[in-house]
């Protein structure tokens, strides 16, 4: 169970901010609305994309806590650190894992089934502003055309997304928050809610400055 935890909350990190993937159906069908998007508006979608951009390419360091909670009530309470100094970018996650890249080379480590902590073979890494530009565009496409994925609303330094469309899995759940430290661009807050639960992270420390131990992997890893 530890491994199959560490393996979801890795990949939902990987991506930025719990994961960015294309959900256009067949046909172009993206679902059936849940309600009107008379309050949908541009703005509010190009500064969330911006600053998700921003905080992409920044060079930043943040400690976080990590809490989920299962409608089964189940409970994690954990501590979540990401480094980034393109094309640098480490995430030490719950319960140890790791993932990431340094230069252009992937990280990827959690630990197994029988406990033991492994590390997947490093594989090459896209360049990095290419990583960016395929997240960025991916992310938009969730609020573009007549019937978008998701709404979003502008709250300060903090967005709030809402899904507008029933769909089977959707990438951030029903409802989800986001907020950005102004100074940096690093993530300060991230909310997920969906029917089985909730994930939030919330930064306890954020940084402008990286040294060279923000990209130390653990001893473990090797």
């Amino acid at each position: 169970m530890a491994g199959a935890v560490a393996g979801l909350l890795v990949g939902m990190l990987l991506a930025g901010a719990l994961g960015t993937r294309d959900v256009t159906t067949s046909h172009g069908n993206r679902g059936r609305a849940i309600e009107s998007v008379a309050s949908r508006r541009p703005a509010d979608v190009d500064a969330f994309v911006d600053a998700w951009q921003r905080s992409r390419t920044g060079t930043w360091a943040v400690r976080m806590t990590f809490t989920r909670r299962t409608a089964a009530r189940g409970h994690l309470d954990d501590e979540l650190r990401i480094a980034q100094r393109p094309p640098d970018r480490l995430i030490l996650g719950p319960l140890g894992a790791v993932a990431g890249r340094i230069g252009d080379r992937t990280v990827n480590c959690a630990t197994g089934a029988t406990g033991a902590f492994r590390c997947a073979a490093e594989g090459p890494a896209p360049p990095y502003a290419d990583e960016v530009r395929h997240e960025v565009a991916i992310l938009r496409s969730y609020f573009a055309g007549r019937s978008p994925l998701y709404v979003v609303g502008h709250d300060g330094d903090c967005f709030t997304l809402r899904l507008h469309l029933r769909y089977p899995s959707p990438p951030y759940g029903d409802r989800a928050r986001f907020c950005f430290d102004r100074a940096t661009g690093a993530p300060t807050r991230r909310e997920i809610h969906r029917r089985e639960g909730t994930d939030v992270q919330e930064a306890v420390e954020v940084r402008g400055v990286v040294v060279a131990a923000d990209f130390r992997l653990p001893v473990a890893a090797g």
